[in-house]
C-alpha cells in the first residue's frame, strides 16, 4: 500500500510518454527535455550526496565513476533528443496542415 501513488504516477507518466511517442505531437519533443533535464538533476543530486558523505579516496573514486556512467549515457540521448525536433509536431513547409 505505501507503493500505491509511485505506482499511480510511473502508470501516468508510462501513459503519457506512449501516447506522446506514438502520435509526435510538438509537446512531446518538449516534455523530452524536461524528462533529460530532471535525469539529469538525479543524476547531479546524487553525484554530490555521495562526494559529501564519501569517507575516503576509494568512495570519492567510485562517485566520480559514477558521474561518467552516467554521463556517458545521458549524453548520447540528449544529442539524438536534439536532431530528432525535425520528427515531432507540424513542419515548417507544411502552414495548412493538409499532406499532399
Amino acid at each position: 500500500m505505501v507503493f500505491t501513488p509511485y505506482l499511480l504516477g510511473f502508470s501516468l507518466v508510462a501513459f503519457v510518454l506512449c501516447y506522446g511517442l506514438m502520435r509526435r505531437p510538438a509537446w512531446m519533443w518538449y516534455f523530452g527535455w524536461l524528462f533529460f533535464y530532471l535525469i539529469a538533476a538525479r543524476f547531479g543530486h546524487i553525484f554530490f550526496s555521495q562526494l559529501i558523505v564519501a569517507e575516503n579516496s576509494q568512495q570519492m573514486l567510485f562517485s566520480c565513476i559514477y558521474l561518467a556512467g552516467g554521463l556517458l549515457v545521458w549524453m548520447p540521448a540528449v544529442l539524438w533528443w536534439c536532431g530528432a525536433r525535425s520528427k515531432f509536431g507540424r513542419s515548417k513547409d507544411d502552414k495548412t496542415g493538409v499532406s499532399s
